[in-house]
């Protein structure tokens, strides 16, 4: 990552994965209040993430969410350890 100018650029796959993890963080959050995300059309983002983070389509919003922040823990904790 560097920053210049007050502009953050996130060039390490470390970091675009953490950025990933913490967009559908909030993605999740949203879908949780009953707010969507127009370009999914009705779709819902558990059933398209859950084999991924390695959870049930069915599972509730806070495993999703918890998912989400124990891999962007984890990567924290990998970066912290170099």
């Amino acid at each position: 990552m560097t920053t210049s100018n007050s502009t953050t650029v996130i060039d390490t796959p470390e970091g675009i994965e953490y950025a990933g993890y913490a967009t559908l963080k909030m993605q999740f959050k949203m879908e949780k209040i009953g707010m969507t995300h127009s370009a999914m059309r009705g779709k819902k983002l558990r059933p398209m993430w859950a084999e991924k983070l390695g959870l049930k389509p069915r599972d509730d919003y806070d495993k999703f969410i918890a998912e989400c922040q124990r891999r962007m823990d984890a990567i924290m904790e990998a970066k912290q350890a170099q």
